[in-house]
């Protein structure tokens, strides 16, 4: 039996090791330098997986959010205001984990190969298999169980349990399958494990569950901030588009009265029954429309304010033909209206020396 900690840097899988002497005995599997090579891969195999592990268990980092200006009942023919959104920058991303915390842990871990088998050997490489056994410093394994326990992942025995991996206490132990092969001129040795072994992704969970906390509360915090900001933004916005609206509003209803005040009383008195229709009609058609379009007490005000708006200005347009009519002026229907010329909105709040008042 041999014990050994993870060290060293290999490529793919493969590790080398200068040869002397007469190169491999018998029993190359289990020879000194092939467990040399065996123990530096699969440390390698974890080191590589980890950094993986990391990023996709870490939260995403906020990205910078666009406050757009909200769409209210506006002409569908006028064109989009030119207004760039404004945009909430996300907070610094957490700094990545240094590889040498990921190195550290790795090797803390003890790696033991025995009951090492040859099952025979091609071209001058020699497949082998042994069970190699990882043992975790206690610490190591109760941090990691604690952190997978607080993400709501599997504890590490039912992950052990998932990947047929033997579990003694600190210890985990699973096959795994290897090649080893000289150079021509036997001054060499080079050693390949199996690039995809339950083991190593054992290891690389327990080593990632020790080093992840930081970058999760880091990018959580971040997205809460993130978020925070985005919706105070976008509050801000809300209102001042209903300010705006509101303002629109108000500018329409001085067209309207004074279109209104253009007519003679007699025409006044016969468009008064009209008035009040279209007022009435429009002032409910307003609030259904407007109430269909959100939810937000703030937009659903502002998309009746423009709708009013909107309203008053066809309504004011519609009026305008009978300025300066002396009683003769015929009422026309109003644009895409019935015979009863209800066409836009008027405003509540009566009448005004026997005259209503036109505008909201």
């Amino acid at each position: 039996m041999r014990a050994a900690n993870l060290f060293g840097t290999i490529t793919l899988g493969v590790a080398i090791l200068a040869l002397s002497g007469c190169g491999l005995h018998k029993g190359a599997c289990g020879s000194d330098k092939a467990k040399t090579l065996v123990t530096k891969a699969i440390g390698d195999e974890v080191d590589k997986a980890v950094p993986t592990k990391i990023q996709s268990e870490t939260p995403a980092p906020p990205q910078p959010v666009a406050i757009k200006p909200l769409s209210v009942n506006a002409d569908p023919n006028a064109p989009a205001p030119d207004v760039t959104p404004a945009v909430v920058p996300p907070p610094p991303p957490a700094p990545p984990v240094a590889h040498s915390a990921i190195r550290r842990l790795i090797d803390g871990i003890v790696v033991t190969i025995d009951d090492i088998r040859t099952n025979g050997s091609v071209g001058g490489k020699t497949a082998c298999s042994a069970s190699v056994s990882l043992r975790f410093p206690v610490a190591v394994l109760n941090a990691a169980d604690a952190e997978r326990r607080t993400a709501n992942q599997s504890s590490l025995s039912e992950l052990a349990d998932a990947g047929q991996i033997d579990a003694h206490g600190d210890t985990y132990v699973a096959q795994v399958n290897y090649n080893v092969q000289e150079t021509d001129d036997k001054s060499k040795l080079f050693t390949e494990v199996e690039k995809f072994n339950k083991l190593y992704d054992f290891a690389a969970e327990v080593v990632t569950a020790n080093l992840i906390r930081p970058l999760v509360d880091t990018a959580q915090a971040a997205n809460r901030t993130t978020q925070a900001a985005a919706t105070a933004a976008q509050t801000e916005l809300k209102a001042a588009n209903l300010n705006a609206a509101k303002t629109n509003l108000q500018l329409a209803v001085q067209t309207i009265n004074a279109v209104w005040q253009s007519i003679d009383p007699p025409v006044k008195q016969r468009l008064l029954p009209l008035q009040k229709a279209w007022w009435k009609q429009a002032v409910a058609q307003c609030k259904v429309d407007a109430a269909g379009t959100s939810t937000d007490p703030m937009v659903v005000a502002a998309n009746e304010a423009e709708c009013q708006a909107k309203a008053n200005q066809q309504r004011a347009s519609w009026l305008g033909q009978f300025r300066g009519a002396g009683g003769q002026g015929e009422a026309q229907n109003a644009p895409g209206q019935g015979a009863q010329g209800q066409g836009a909105l008027g405003q509540s709040g009566g009448q005004s020396g026997g005259q209503p008042i036109p505008g909201f």
